[in-house]
Order: structure tokens, then sequence, then C-alpha cells
């Protein structure tokens, strides 16, 4: 069998009369085509590399931006984490000293870690640094920003829980007695003594502030009024109820009446006038204070007058 041959005529362009012909075997034929074959492939994956690599080269540059970006914002989570354990240490500080004004106990320091365990071990977290620094760093910020909240939670409860002490501890020094009702002198103390009426041994229950008739007298608490009328031995006579303490006065040998039953007064509030009525002697004003159903001495219910009250 004959192997056909293949003919090129080539075309010279400044003479179009010109040519040449040539002639290639099948074989060399075939060799020319898949040369040009593989250069062309060649010619596509260099192209294919090329390409791949500019776009790797643009994903990289947007990465580092990325990359640099966050680095920004986890260092300002960490200003902001610092600054919030600062402010938080600030805040268990004035609860703490606040506390011990109020007579409370303090919190101690395992109660204010609040619960903050379950964080990686050591060796957990030399592995995360050393595989990516970048992750291990946003963990740590993770796992600080957790306590921190859980830190505040337990400072907002505590703050409550101290607020409502407070209040509570208001109340009872508003309505504790603690100033005297009269001006005037004492005249007579709380204790037995010879009654001057009766002339016969007697515990006299309450002290008298001698004055004129019409002389003010004001509350020595926050309170309520709970009695307002005539007395068998004291004559016009108000009561007071101070319910945050436990606690009641009585204002006896009034000349008249500056409230009514029910009405609720605060601490210097006038409340009555000073009189003579009842089984008394001359003007003055007999004052009581109840503790728990019993009369007891009012001396200690009457601070100095240099010490502040409100």
């Amino acid at each position: 069998m004959k192997i056909p041959k293949y003919h090129f005529v080539l075309l010279n362009s400044r003479s179009i009369f010109r040519t040449r012909k040539m002639s290639l075997s099948a074989v060399l034929s075939c060799a020319v085509l898949v040369a040009i074959t593989i250069v062309s492939a060649g010619l596509t994956r260099i192209s294919w590399l090329a390409s791949t690599y500019g776009w790797s080269k643009v994903a990289f540059c947007r990465e580092r931006q990325d990359n640099a970006r966050l680095i920004t914002k986890l260092a300002d989570l960490e200003a902001g984490l610092n600054n919030g354990n600062i402010e938080l240490k600030r805040l268990s500080d004035f609860e703490d000293s606040h506390r011990l004004a109020y007579g409370m106990n303090a919190i101690g320091a395992d109660i204010r870690k609040a619960g903050t365990g379950g964080m990686p071990s050591l060796a957990e977290r030399a592995d995360m640094q050393q595989s990516n620094p970048l992750l291990f760093r946003a963990g740590a910020i993770q796992d600080s920003m957790t306590i921190l909240l859980r830190r505040a939670d337990l400072q907002n409860a505590t703050f409550d829980q101290m607020s409502q002490f407070a209040e509570q501890k208001k109340a009872y020094l508003d309505e504790h007695p603690s100033v005297k009702p009269a001006n005037g002198a004492i005249t007579s103390e709380f204790g037995y003594r010879s009654d001057p009426i009766s002339g016969e041994q007697a515990l006299h229950q309450g002290l008298d502030i001698a004055g004129n008739i019409g002389t003010p007298i004001f509350a020595p608490a926050d309170g309520v009024v709970k009695e307002v009328g005539i007395h068998q031995n004291y004559g016009r006579t108000v009561v007071l109820r101070h319910a945050g303490c436990g606690m009641e006065t009585l204002y006896g040998h009034l000349s008249d009446y500056a409230v009514h039953v029910g009405q609720h007064v605060k601490r210097g509030e006038l409340i009555a006038y000073m009189g003579n009525s009842g089984k008394s002697t001359g003007p003055h004003l007999h004052y009581e204070v109840h503790q728990l159903g019993h009369a007891v001495n009012p001396r200690p219910f009457i601070l100095p007058e240099d010490q502040i009250v409100d």
C-alpha cells in the first residue's frame, strides 16, 4: 500500500504568481499536528496559571486587608474589655464600702468570680496559640467577655440586694425616734418616783419636758397618727405609730392638736401644742416611747443636737 503524501502550497504575499510547493508524509504531518496541539495546550495552561495567580494575588490582598481590620477590631474589643473590668472593679469597691457602712456582709472574692471555671487548659491554649494565633486571641477575648458579663450580672444582683436593704434601713431610721420633741428643760426622768399627785411610789413611764402653754411639739420620727383624744391621766393626748421599727410614741398634757387620726407625719412636723391638761401640776409635755408594747426610757432615743438625723 502506498503511503499518501500531503502537499502544502506556500504563497508569497509580494508576488502572488510565485508559489512554493512542499510535500509532507502522513507521519510527519501527524507529528506537526501533535506538536501544535501540545504547544496550544501549554499556552492555555500558562494562561490559566497566570490568571489563577492574578486572582490568588487579589484574594490574598483582600484577606490581608480583612485580617488587618480583624486585628483592629480585636484591639478595640480588648480595650473595651479592659475598661469594663476597671469600671466593674470600681463598682465592687464602692459596694463593699457601702455594705460596710450599712452593716452588711461583704461579697467574697470567690463569689465575685461568678463561676468562671470551664476554660481551656494551658496545654490546649498553647496548641491553639501556635496553630492560629489570631483565632486564639479572639477566643481569649470571647472567654474574657463571658466572664465580664457574668460578673456584671452578679454585680447588678448584689446592687439590687444592697438597694433593698438600704431602703429598709432608711425606712427604719426614718421611723426611729431620734430627736427631742419639744424645747424645754427635762424636769422628770424615766423610772420610779414619788407621784406628784398621789405621793405614792410609781413608775414614771416617760420624760417630762417643761415649757409654756402653746409651745410647739414636733414628731421625733416619721409615723402615722394612731390616737388623738382625751386620756384619763394625760389629758389631751396624741399617739404616733412608727411601724418601720415597731415603736410608738405618746405625747400627753397637751393644750391642742395639730394632726388627726390616720395622718402620716414626717420627723420635725408639728403635731400638737404643750399644755396642762389631765393630772398635771404645771405646763409640760409628758413624752413616752413604747417598744414592742412596753414603755422604755426615751433618753437613748434623743440624739445630741450636734448630730445630723436627716
